[in-house]
């Protein structure tokens, strides 16, 4: 065919020829450009930018115990709708009857939700990660990190009340929840069945439980209601400590976000292990700011701890 022919030498059939051929060449050059961004734009890699601290602390702020971790973001254009999960995976150990009769070790996971009270997982948990946030969860009734020797065992079983707390598989809440007024508690009774509602001057201990015909007859009672934050309250550190060790627990920690660039889901998760939390510490203050006002976080001191008493003048917004 000559190249100064425009009727192709009579060659009918070279000009579909050559059209398919330019369409094969750019849906090969699209192919390419698609597979190069979507390389350059992973996910998983925009995830590495989230940090969480080395270590999670649980301390005490009036008596109570709560559950924290510190997590920012180290890149400069943030992600968008942020958010964090936490689940608790603990193994326990049991055996089962395997091949021959024999018995065969195995492990039961069992995953359980930890509801957060900062961000408000009611609210969604959303994160603002341009500046370190604290995630906070509270040890209460219905924490997966609650030791088994503090729930409502046998007798007190057909008393159980969910307004103060917990067995599966019923829906868990907060006790955050009845201190701020947004749901009613648990009206107490007696181990030995007086009431306690006008006995102001001798406390009954009770079990976290509740008679149905009581609360009707109660409603105008002053008597304080439980809340499910009082078995919280009486969990010792080392006995905390001893029942994660026990059931080996592994704390998930799952963020997600948007990237606003690549409009992809990112995510990062991150898990703690006993030796990865440290008791009645809190997390040191890590941002510096310079002579013209700005804002910096110093990730050298992103992972510090120190004491409860250290820093005195510290304002309690953010543990």
């Amino acid at each position: 065919v000559r190249s100064d022919d425009p009727l192709m030498d009579g060659c009918e059939s070279f000009p579909a020829i050559l059209f398919f051929v330019m369409i094969l060449s750019t849906a090969l050059d699209a192919c390419l450009l698609g597979l190069l961004y979507a390389r350059i734009s992973r996910a998983d890699k925009r995830g590495r930018s989230i940090c969480f601290s080395a270590k999670a602390v649980i301390r005490r702020i009036g008596g109570i115990p709560y559950f924290m971790f510190q997590v920012c973001e180290t890149r400069s254009h943030l992600l968008v709708e942020a958010h964090v999960r936490c689940y608790m995976i603990s193994r326990w150990p049991v055996e089962v009857e395997g091949v021959h009769g024999a018995k065969a070790k195995k492990v039961y996971l069992q995953q359980q939700v930890m509801r957060l009270q900062a961000p408000d997982d009611e609210l969604g948990g959303m994160l603002f990660l341009g500046l370190p946030s604290i995630v906070v969860h509270r040890i209460d009734a219905w924490s997966p990190l609650l030791p088994h020797s503090l729930r409502p065992q046998g007798a007190h079983r057909p008393s159980h009340n969910p307004r103060c707390a917990y067995f599966f598989p019923e829906i868990l809440q907060r006790a955050t929840d009845v201190d701020v007024g947004e749901r009613e508690g648990a009206i107490p009774v007696a181990v030995d069945g007086h009431d306690g509602q006008n006995d102001e001057k001798k406390p009954q201990k009770t079990p976290y439980g509740f008679d149905g015909t009581q609360q009707e007859n109660s409603t105008n009672s002053k008597s304080k209601r439980l809340s499910g934050g009082e078995v919280g309250m009486e969990a010792k550190d080392a006995d905390l400590a001893q029942y994660l060790s026990d059931i080996r627990a592994e704390i998930l920690v799952v963020v997600e976000g948007i990237d606003p660039v690549t409009s992809n889901t990112v995510g990062k998760i991150h898990s703690y292990t006993l030796k990865d939390i440290v008791f009645g510490r809190r997390f040191a203050a890590c941002a510096e700011e310079g002579p013209d006002g700005v804002i910096e976080v110093d990730f050298d001191r992103f992972h510090a701890l120190v004491g409860e008493s250290d820093d005195p003048s510290r304002p309690e917004v953010q543990g």
